[in-house]
């Protein structure tokens, strides 16, 4: 009767649950009571304070009803009047809902109801998985330190290390925004701050990643990285359940083909990437730019590059111009078309760098070799010895010149001309040889 006298504001989803579970708990005062319209409480231990407006449950909490299950350690709720205001669920909160055959599951440390707003705050190693009974492929988990689910406007934010799973794709990012349809089903991922994104054949990076759940479509923009395997993905080819991409990092393996660019959009029905924006190719030797870049698949197989609107490709020591470059993967060749033009680029070598010569550093632990001051004597007195001796050799030299000249003019019959001759160093070569004797 008091349950049926009970009068709440016609609200969906959890928040109006908890609030219709706990107000009949607060008045019914009786754990483990079976209540009218399918609901189910129970609680180890309970207390009640009336005056506050605050009641406690102690003890393996469990509420529910023909749409949610919730279960914590304890719980507290605040009514104000017969209305409740807040819940906060702790010791490892869970709430389950199925709606429209989707199952949506969330495991927290706390989990916090504000009835006012209708949000549902989930704090501590968070984990939400969305279940499609029907579609098994479709199911998303999202995990994070916190999320906060606005009821309202269906949309859930998630912070702190979040990480989105879906089938092969995993996304990570420090921050993530997710909208959920009237079906409870997730339908769009932003991702932001720094976005990563891992399938079994293709790496992304970004500022922000953008994923339409529902067809599997992205969108990348702000310094936009892709690195996509040329190969074929055994799974696919096989048909075998794919595994889990490994956190693999750009440019691993040379076969695989790296690409940059503003914005890149992937449509996942045709298998068509599109680089937009100062696109760059990297392909084993090969370097394509250019203002757009299409990467066509084949049968789940990248197939080919085509990079349009007055592109470039360099290939080692060749580089060429054309309205349009295609790239082949398989075999890797290019061909470019419409206004080509080719250069040849020569690298010089690089001279040898000189070593230094291997001279053998001073030992600084033994002491300096003492060395004999040089005398200036010596040196002085052999300076002079080889003044005299150059005297000498010089007055010797006139003598000669002098004698030469008087025994031609003799031979000639002829008076001797008169010899030019140095006086001042024959009158010093005379002094030395007086000397010496």
């Amino acid at each position: 009767m008091l349950v049926a006298a009970l009068r709440f504001p016609t609200k969906t989803g959890f928040a109006y649950s908890l609030g219709l579970l706990l107000a009949a708990l607060f008045l019914l005062g009786c754990p483990g009571w079976a209540l009218a319209n399918n609901v189910y409480i129970a609680a180890g231990h309970q207390h009640l304070e009336p005056l506050n407006g605050m009641t406690t449950l102690d003890g393996g909490v469990v509420i529910k009803t023909d749409t949610a299950t919730m279960s914590a350690g304890s719980a507290q709720m605040v009514l104000s009047g017969s209305a409740p205001q807040s819940l906060v669920m702790n010791g490892g909160a869970s709430m389950t809902r199925l709606e429209n055959n989707v199952e949506q599951t969330i495991h927290a440390n706390q989990v916090a109801v504000d009835f006012a707003t209708n949000d549902v705050n989930a704090q501590g190693s968070v984990s939400t998985q969305m279940a499609d009974k029907g579609k098994p492929a479709d199911n998303v988990t999202i995990q994070s330190d916190d999320q906060v689910f606005d009821q309202t406007n269906h949309v859930m934010r998630a912070i702190g290390h979040v990480k989105v799973t879906k089938g092969d794709m995993v996304a990570t990012s420090p921050e993530a925004v997710i909208t959920m349809g009237d079906d409870g089903q997730a339908k769009k991922a932003l991702f932001k701050n720094g976005a990563k994104l891992v399938s079994s054949d293709q790496i992304l990076t970004a500022e922000l990643i953008t994923i339409d759940l529902a067809t599997g479509d992205i969108y990348a923009e702000k310094n936009t990285r892709s690195q996509i395997k040329s190969k074929p993905d055994d799974a696919k080819q096989t048909g075998k359940k794919p595994q889990p991409a490994p956190a693999a990092k750009a440019g691993d393996t040379k076969d695989d083909v790296e690409v940059t660019a503003d914005f890149q959009e992937l449509n996942q029905d045709t298998g068509t990437l599109i680089a937009n924006g100062n696109a760059v190719v990297n392909y084993g030797d090969f370097i394509a730019k250019g203002p757009k870049a299409t990467f066509y698949s084949e049968n789940n197989t990248l197939d080919h590059i085509t990079l349009t609107n007055r592109a470039e490709i360099v290939d080692n020591d060749r580089r060429v111009i054309g309205d349009t470059v295609i790239i082949t993967i398989d075999p890797r060749q290019f061909t470019a078309k419409g206004n080509v033009q080719s250069f040849m680029q020569t690298k010089q070598k690089a001279e040898p760098e000189k070593k230094p010569d291997a001279r053998p550093e001073p030992d600084a632990s033994q002491p300096a070799a003492k060395t004999k001051p040089v005398s200036a004597k010596p040196a002085a007195a052999k300076t002079g010895s080889n003044k005299t001796s150059n005297n000498k050799t010089s007055a010797h030299q006139s003598a000669q010149a002098v004698s030469a000249t008087v025994q031609s003019a003799k031979a000639t019959k002829q008076a001797p001309p008169k010899p030019a001759i140095n006086q001042a160093a024959l009158n010093e070569a005379l002094m030395l040889e007086e000397a010496s004797r």
